[in-house]
């Protein structure tokens, strides 16, 4: 999120319901904030743009879609929630015997 907000040095966040990091903002979030991209084990990579990790809660009020965990991983790195919204438009495969998770691109707007 520090990458991001670096980048829109003006914004001015606010915590909403206690729990969202959120700022005013009346612009395409689409030209306004960066693609990132999340990077996991064995080079495995997950595409978000700014509509799937941004959501509007009132008129020109966006929040970040994802939050802080409140905990640490084994290395002591923070862990982060990411929560569905990072997986609109993905088609997630659940793989329990293996205990993994894949995704896909996928246009959610037409199911057969």
């Amino acid at each position: 999120m520090n990458k991001i907000l670096a980048r829109r040095s003006g914004l001015k966040i606010q915590t909403v319901q206690e729990t969202f990091s959120c700022f005013q903002f009346n612009e395409n979030v689409d030209d306004g904030f960066p693609t990132v991209t999340f990077h996991f084990e064995d080079s495995i990579s997950l595409t978000v743009y700014p509509h799937d990790y941004l959501f509007q809660v009132r008129e020109e009020m966006w929040c970040f879609g994802w939050q802080n965990g409140g905990m640490q991983t084994k290395d002591g790195t923070q862990l982060t929630l990411l929560g569905d919204l990072v997986l609109s438009n993905k088609l997630v495969l659940y793989d329990i015997e293996n205990q993994v998770i894949g995704w896909t691109e996928y246009n959610c707007e037409y199911i057969p």
